[in-house]
């Protein structure tokens, strides 16, 4: 809601590192999750991942290179 709601393209930032735990509130979005926001809303332009998560960020990379993803 708020990324279809904001007038300046929209970052979504997924940390969840022990240095920095209250960053988003200790909440691990998962690849899906992270996928499906990026598709419903073209308002976001990226998303930063502090997770260490490299199966998560290779999932993404993949997914969102697809010409069919792009497409949508």
């Amino acid at each position: 809601d708020v990324a279809k709601a904001s007038p300046v393209p929209v970052m979504i930032y997924n940390c969840t590192t022990p240095s920095n735990p209250l960053a988003a509130a200790g909440i691990d979005l998962d690849s899906t999750t992270i996928l499906e926001l990026a598709q419903s809303c073209p308002n976001i332009c990226g998303a930063k991942l502090t997770c260490e998560n490299m199966g998560k960020l290779y999932r993404i990379s993949i997914i969102i290179s697809q010409p069919a993803f792009v497409a949508q």
